[in-house]
């Protein structure tokens, strides 16, 4: 490995991708798991209370607590595949890294902040499994944004980097060329 940021990279990507899949273990296990077929089955009842003729909160209770299970499940899907997705971004920039030759201060905030990112924004998706829905949805947008515009800052770098044509000796004397 080449740098501290190089290794901060590594095990931040390894520990981030172990959590979600860890976590994914554990929600898979838990009683509350349920397969997505069972939770749209789940709404079976509320279209059965509507065409009974139903009053409008009874079926809105129901449907609020139906989608509220759906949203949970979602979000713990979410953040066990979007943790692994997150986490071989910022492997991908590890590995990426010792390519980008001049090491400049933009260099070094794009890596910072997509480390950053990779942790914010399946943090955010844990707060909605959490119930923290405000706070859940922010962090993740504040992850998301982050994480795109330091992804494309550094792949922008990295096109410079790689699309600057290598040096050629000049003609002259002895090389056969002049």
């Amino acid at each position: 490995m080449n740098s501290a940021a190089q290794q901060g990279l590594f095990i931040s990507a390894v520990a981030l991708m172990l959590f979600g899949m860890v976590f994914g273990l554990a929600i898979n296990y838990a009683a509350d798991h349920r397969a997505r077929l069972a939770l749209n089955e789940a709404y079976d009842p509320v279209f059965a209370l509507l065409s009974e003729g139903a009053d409008a909160e009874a079926v809105n209770m129901r449907h609020s607590r139906i989608s509220g299970t759906s949203l949970r499940h979602s979000r713990a899907m979410d953040f066990h595949t979007h943790s692994i997705n997150m986490g071989i971004l910022v492997l991908l920039a590890g590995l990426l890294y010792p390519m980008i030759p001049a090491r400049r201060a933009i260099d070094a905030w794009a890596i910072t902040g997509l480390a950053i990112a990779a942790w914010l924004y399946p943090g955010g998706l844990l707060l909605q499994f959490f119930g923290m829905r405000l706070a859940g949805e922010i962090l993740a947008a504040a992850g998301a944004v982050l994480a795109i515009i330091t992804f494309l800052m550094l792949v922008i770098r990295l096109y410079i980097t790689l699309g600057t044509p290598a040096p050629h000796p000049e003609p002259g004397p002895g090389t056969g060329t002049g």
